[in-house]
């Protein structure tokens, strides 16, 4: 009897307990079913906070007010007394080797050792001495003379030293959505080309004065091609490399473009893909009806807004003039002109020239504004909001 009683209770305890069970697992898969749907509703919900917060950062950020990116000498430092300390230090001179001149005829520009530097941190800032030893020429193709420098006509005078500031590089936000921004003033003064590969159509595409490149060389590698130049290989090392940090490059992405070569592909059959994490605008970025490049360059009629430079762009051998309560130069875009060595730029002018007419891409020094792609622009624009307030 009390056998009986015992199994008839034990069995009652584990009915209770698979009742139990049940009703856990039912309480679970309701809970579960509120996940399911409440999950892709919060992901929602928090996209859309994002791209709002994006929205009314992007609306409020204009033309005078661009994010700061990187650093790179900018400003000449006049402070007398600050000059007599920075003379005291201790300096690693280094020469530039982007410095090229010629003897007037094509084919001769070499690598010449006109200036150098040395990068010096003091008091929490950081600065770059600059001596310049020879004039770099306006031209690749000239010699290295003051007659044919712009550098003593910018107020820079040979064997004495020059003290530049490193500052915060100000970008603006072309676009939000892939991370495009420009460099609001001239950071530097590069030729296209260092070396100027002509094709002389009255010697039916032979090279002239040049015997560096065979003639299919040269006719397969026209100055003009970005993807060849040498300004390019400049932009994406030597500057790269001294304007952002390690934590800096992170948010650089090399992402692709083009550089309206169809001119040239006509000529040459020629049309690339770049993949760059610096490079400089092209004529369709900045002159496209609906680009929005316009906010920063006034209406495509023939005119384009030219750029302010740097003290330190000056002083590396860029033509300036002075107008609007500051120093102004041409720049540089990436788009190939109608010829072999045409590059198309804007001048200060506010027009647009083909270096067929005015500059050949090899010879002369013009401005450097930079382009390039962030990974996280949106995080430039709240550290820059909080650094206004």
């Amino acid at each position: 009897m009390a056998k009986s009683r015992s199994i008839k209770l034990r069995e009652q305890r584990l009915l209770a307990q698979k009742t139990k069970r049940k009703r856990m697992q039912r309480r679970l898969s309701v809970f579960l079913g509120i996940c399911i749907v409440l999950i892709p509703v919060f992901i929602l919900y928090h996209n859309y906070l994002e791209a709002a917060e994006r929205e009314d950062s992007y609306v409020s950020l204009d033309v005078n007010n661009p994010i700061s990116f990187g650093t790179y000498p900018q400003t000449l430092v006049v402070d007398n007394s600050l000059l007599h300390e920075l003379s005291f230090l201790q300096l690693d001179w280094i020469y530039f080797n982007d410095c090229y001149s010629g003897k007037d005829f094509y084919g001769t520009m070499q690598e010449t050792e006109c200036m150098k530097y040395a990068d010096v941190e003091y008091k929490d800032n950081k600065y770059r001495a600059v001596v310049i030893e020879r004039y770099r020429p306006e031209s690749t193709l000239s010699p290295a003379t003051s007659e044919e420098s712009l550098q003593d006509d910018n107020g820079f005078d040979l064997n004495k030293t020059y003290w530049f500031l490193f500052e915060p590089i100000k970008w603006y936000i072309v676009s939000l959505d892939d991370g495009f921004i420009v460099s609001e003033k001239i950071l530097d003064a590069m030729p296209y080309n260092n070396r100027l590969f002509w094709i002389d159509r009255n010697m039916d595409g032979i090279p002239n004065s040049n015997t560096e490149l065979s003639a299919t060389e040269w006719f397969f590698l026209p100055s003009n091609l970005y993807k060849t130049c040498s300004v390019r290989k400049w932009m994406n090392n030597e500057f790269y490399s001294k304007a952002f940090t390690k934590e800096e490059q992170k948010q650089v992405k090399k992402k692709g473009y083009r550089t309206d070569e169809s001119k040239t592909k006509n000529q040459y059959g020629l049309l690339s893909m770049n993949y760059d994490k610096v490079f400089l605008p092209s004529l369709r970025s900045v002159s496209e009806p609906n680009s929005s490049m316009k906010q920063f360059y006034p209406h495509w009629n023939g005119k384009l807004e030219y750029a302010p430079i740097t003290d330190y762009a000056r002083c590396r051998g860029a033509f300036s003039e002075y107008e609007r309560n500051g120093y102004y130069s041409w720049q540089w875009l990436c788009t190939p002109g109608d010829g072999a060595a045409d590059v198309i730029s804007i001048n200060t002018k506010y027009q647009l020239i083909n270096a067929d007419r005015q500059f050949y891409s090899s010879c002369y020094v013009g401005g450097i504004r930079c382009a390039a792609y962030l990974k996280y622009p949106d995080r430039l624009i709240e550290q820059t909001e909080v650094n206004l307030q």
